[in-house]
């Protein structure tokens, strides 16, 4: 019987394609992706750490996910597709004596996207159940007025950039004092993400790291 391939076989048969971040990073290259033929990467969802694309360590603990939209070339061209925190950030800024509020807004953005936020609002100290429903409210009303209002490229880059927390901050002030606002998760809602197969992300490394990790050609035999 043949031999099976190899795994460094199979990765060598394969080509990297860079992929491009056409929105809010300024066609930063985010990585790079093996396969047989590009036109396989259409519709691919990937992930990568803010930090990379911001070179900003605060970043650290969020990730994005794109989805390839389109190949120029011998490039792929990827949207943003969400916006996450990673979980133990959040049990971070939970502290004690504080209460935690969630918020979550499925509504559609201008352009008639429909999206899924989520909130984590802690107040300073503890507080009354009705003054919570009173914050969540609020918060709601706000989520759903910005994605009336804005398309969702929009939104996304003011989360990146931590306006849409600053302005739910102050508004909340206003009802009790709030100590944070941070974004769980913001992206495109997908009912059957959990049950379709194309529905999942992998990680991708960064542009560096993926070079490091590019199979070196083997050497010829004189």
């Amino acid at each position: 019987m043949p031999r099976k391939r190899s795994e460094a076989a199979r990765r060598r048969a394969k080509k990297w394609y860079p992929v491009i971040a056409k929105q809010v990073f300024k066609s930063t290259e985010i990585g790079e992706i093996p396969c047989k033929s590009i036109e396989t990467l259409l519709n691919r969802k990937l992930t990568v750490s803010l930090m990379t694309l911001t070179r900003d360590f605060k970043h650290q603990d969020a990730h994005v996910t794109f989805q390839i939209t389109s190949i120029s070339g011998q490039t792929a061209e990827a949207d943003a597709f969400g916006y996450k925190l990673s979980p133990a950030t959040i049990k971070r800024i939970v502290k004690r004596r504080s209460n935690r509020i969630d918020v979550r807004v499925v509504d559609a953005t201008k352009e008639g996207k429909k999206i899924v936020i989520k909130l984590v609002i802690t107040t300073l100290n503890n507080t009354y159940a009705a003054v919570q429903k009173k914050i969540r409210a609020k918060a709601e009303e706000m989520l759903k007025s910005q994605l009336s209002s804005n398309p969702f490229i929009t939104i996304f880059e003011s989360i990146i950039h931590n306006k849409l927390q600053r302005e739910l901050r102050k508004a909340l002030n206003k009802i009790y004092p709030v100590r944070t606002v941070v974004v769980r998760e913001f992206r495109f809602f997908e009912p059957d993400a959990l049950t379709s197969k194309q529905g999942r992300s992998s990680f991708v490394k960064s542009k560096e790291e993926v070079v490091e990790s590019k199979p070196k050609p083997a050497e010829s035999k004189s």
